[in-house]
């Protein structure tokens, strides 16, 4: 026998593993939490800023990662709620270790521009990459960066221009035309033809993968 305490109620004694009463006001309250930040997603999207973050921040203090993470970028940014990076580290943070890539992503460029916690290029680079792996096209813009620059790991144009090529494939309007940019501009200026084909070999035989390491990818053989 199992004892199986539901949400909002008393615990009860079962002869199975599955309840489905339980069950069911266990999907109607995901439901619910899915649905409200949504809701505030698209609150935000449409510049409704006080109203999202209304919506959200309630949510984000259940546990939602989607809600967490747009929170955190309303501190970052003082939409709909005061510009306080402190504020903005501690919700992405929790975004981030519940795998919410554009949680993941928002960590990352907090440790990359030391607001709300100190700068540490390696933490950035470790947070941008789990984003990165998971195809996250802001985290893998910034792993071209990263490569670009030599910040939190080796300076390597080829990674650089098949993180760009990724975060290009990924992306739409704006950001597509800036990863593009990167890409064709800056990450070519050191390689070779041989090393662009490269590159672009590496880029189509990439694969999510979460148990990347964040210097992996040498290879197609290494990342697929």
């Amino acid at each position: 026998m199992i004892t199986y305490t539901t949400i909002g109620g008393p615990s009860r004694v079962i002869g199975k593993w599955y309840c489905p009463a339980a069950a069911k006001q266990a999907t109607m309250i995901l439901m619910a939490l899915f649905s409200g930040a949504r809701k505030g997603q698209q609150l935000f999207q449409s510049g409704q800023y006080a109203r999202a973050a209304k919506e959200l921040l309630p949510l984000a203090r259940k546990g939602n990662a989607t809600a967490q993470y747009y929170i955190a970028r309303m501190f970052h940014e003082g939409k709909g709620l005061p510009e306080d990076n402190s504020a903005a580290f501690t919700w992405a943070k929790k975004a981030a270790e519940q795998g919410d890539g554009d949680g993941e992503a928002l960590l990352g460029i907090l440790y990359a521009i030391g607001k709300g916690v100190a700068r540490d290029d390696d933490e950035a680079a470790r947070w941008f990459h789990r984003a990165a792996a998971r195809g996250n096209a802001i985290g893998q813009s910034k792993m071209g960066l990263c490569h670009l620059r030599g910040a939190g790991v080796p300076r390597d144009s080829v990674k650089a221009y098949m993180w760009f090529d990724l975060a290009t494939s990924n992306s739409g309007g704006h950001d597509q035309m800036c990863n593009c940019d990167l890409r064709d501009t800056f990450a070519t200026m050191d390689l070779t033809p041989a090393q662009i084909l490269l590159a672009q070999k590496m880029a189509h035989a990439w694969k999510p993968n979460l148990h990347h390491e964040v210097d992996s990818t040498n290879s197609p053989s290494a990342i697929s």
